[in-house]
C-alpha cells in the first residue's frame, strides 16, 4: 500500500521501487502494484547504487530486520545528499492496550514463544530508543507520534487476523486456536462496543531525518 501510494505521488516524474526477501510477498505486490518496480533483496544489502534515491521509506519493518544498524546504513547510502528518510514503527505495548492484553493472554495460554511473536512488532516503540538507533546512520532524527486506532469487526476477526493472518500462523494448532478464541471472547470484551466491534488505540512513531 505504501509503495502504491508513492507511485500516485510521484506520477510520471519519477519511479518507485520496493524490496522484499519473500517471493510470495513479491508476487502479491506485483499483482497489486504493477507500476512499482519490485525486486528481491534484504534491507542489509540493498541492490542499488549510492545516492540513487530522493526518498527512502520503511513502513513497520525495521523491528524485523536481522541487522538494524546495517539496514539503516544502507538507507543512508542510497539517499542523494539533502534527501530524506521516513521510518514508521509501532509505539510500545504500553501505548497499545489491546495488543498488550492479547500478548498477556497468549503468554498465559500458549507460552512465551507465542507471546514474544506478537510482542515483536512493538519492540521499537520507545521514542528515545528509536531516535538513538536511527542516529547511527542519520544526524538529528525527529520522532513524532501519530495517533491511530486498531479496528476489527469482532473479537473473532481480531484473533483470526493476528493468529491466522500474521505472526502466529505456523505456531498455533487448531485446538490452541479454539482455546485462545474462547478466552479472548470472554476476557477482552472491554475493547468492544455494544455491537461487538473492537477498537483500541494503536499509535505509531514516525522517525524522519535527512542525510
Amino acid at each position: 500500500m505504501l509503495a502504491r501510494a508513492a507511485v500516485e505521488r510521484v506520477g510520471k516524474r519519477g519511479r518507485v521501487v520496493g524490496v522484499d526477501p519473500n517471493d510470495g510477498m513479491l508476487a502479491v505486490a506485483r499483482r497489486l502494484g504493477p507500476k512499482v518496480t519490485w525486486e528481491t533483496g534484504v534491507a542489509e544489502h540493498l541492490p542499488y547504487p549510492d545516492a540513487a534515491f530522493d526518498r527512502v521509506v520503511s513502513q513497520f519493518a525495521l523491528m524485523f530486520f536481522a541487522d538494524r544498524t546495517a539496514a539503516l546504513a544502507e538507507m543512508a547510502r542510497m539517499l542523494a545528499p539533502g534527501r530524506s528518510v521516513a521510518i514508521a514503527t509501532w509505539a510500545s505495548l504500553d501505548a497499545t492496550p489491546g495488543y498488550a492484553a492479547m500478548v498477556e493472554l497468549l503468554g498465559e495460554l500458549l507460552g512465551d514463544d507465542a507471546a514474544d511473536a506478537l510482542r515483536a512488532p512493538f519492540l521499537l516503540g520507545d521514542r528515545e530508543e528509536i531516535s538513538q538507533l536511527v542516529a547511527t546512520a542519520f544526524p538529528n532524527p525527529i520522532v513524532t507520534t501519530h495517533a491511530g486506532t486498531a479496528r476489527f469487526d469482532s473479537i473473532a476477526a481480531w484473533v483470526h487476523t493476528d493468529v491466522r493472518g500474521w505472526t502466529l500462523a505456523d505456531m498455533i494448532n487448531d485446538d490452541e486456536y479454539a482455546a485462545l478464541l474462547r478466552e479472548a471472547e470472554r476476557r477482552l470484551t472491554r475493547f468492544t462496543d455494544a455491537h461487538g466491534r473492537v477498537a483500541f488505540p494503536a499509535p505509531a512513531l514516525i522517525t524522519s531525518a535527512e542525510i
